[in-house]
Parts: structure tokens; sequence; C-alpha cells
């Protein structure tokens, strides 16, 4: 029981020791990322482009659609000799083939634009926090939920230096 004692001493007067000589703040992340202008104008053109692709694929598709309904109804009515309701057929399968893989590249390019915006905004926050962590003589900046207290709250000058751009 006293071995306990003096450990939980012992690592007491370590951890505040280490701590008296160390400046150390906190940033919400989360919050300053929602906070910069930065982040709305970037998921503005994402929408932006996303609506303007996917009027474009959906166009496409109403087209293969008409198509295949037309071709549905030369089948019923026999028009088209077998030939060349298997030419028919046959195109308008590469054609939805096509647009499938339109769709996929579609996606693939959204999830890169966005990895993109998302890096530069972390990119631009961190280099804020480092300006901020040198200009103040901080040792440590952490995640504001990782701290309960002792540390100060450098969100809102990052904010504002944010947006500063």
């Amino acid at each position: 029981m006293k071995k306990l004692m003096l450990v939980i001493v012992v690592t007491l007067f370590a951890v505040s020791a280490f701590a008296a000589g160390t400046k150390i703040a906190v940033v919400d992340f989360q919050q300053a990322f929602s906070s910069y202008g930065k982040t709305q104008n970037s998921f503005d053109a994402l929408q932006m482009e996303k609506s303007s692709r996917q009027e474009k694929l959906s166009k496409i598709e109403s087209e293969l659609k008409e198509r295949k309904d037309a071709l549905e109804s030369k089948k019923k009515d026999k028009s088209l000799s077998g030939d060349e309701l298997k030419k028919e057929e046959n195109k308008l399968k590469v054609d939805i083939m096509s647009l499938q893989r339109k769709l996929a590249s579609f996606n693939q390019e959204l999830q890169d634009m966005e990895k993109q915006y998302m890096d530069d905004i972390k990119s631009d926050i961190d280099k804020i926090i480092s300006k901020i962590a040198k200009k103040k003589g901080y040792d440590y900046i952490l995640e504001k939920n990782v701290v309960f207290f002792g540390a100060d709250d450098i969100t809102e000058e990052v904010i504002k230096e944010l947006n500063k751009k």
C-alpha cells in the first residue's frame, strides 16, 4: 500500500513538474473547420459540379430509356428483323455500360475533388495553428476534446486568422 502511494505521489510530482515548464493550447478542429469560409466555398463548388454532371448524366439516361422503350416497341410489333433487333440491343447494352462507366468515373472524380479540398483546408488550418503556436510560444497544441483543463483555447484565434485570407 505504501509503495502504491509513493508511486502515485512521484507520478503526480513528475507530471506537474513537466507541465510547469510546458505551454499547452487546445483547438477545436471541427469548429475551426466548419467556421472557415473556404469550407463552405468548397462545399458549394462540389455541389455545383455534382449538379452539372448529374444533369448531363440524367439527360443521357433519359435518351437511353427512350431508346430502350422504342426498341421494346419495335420488338412487339416486329418491325425489325432478328439481326437488326440484336444489333440495336447490343448497341443499347454498350451505351448503357458506357453510362455506367461515366457514372463510376464521375463519382471517383468527385471523391478526388472532395479529398483535395479537404486536404487544402486541413493544410490551411495546420499552418495557422503552427503560426500561432510559434508566435505565442506553445510547446503543444492538442485537440480540445482530449484536454479537460489546464490549456489555453486558441480556437477563436485560429478561426479569425483563417478567415482573414
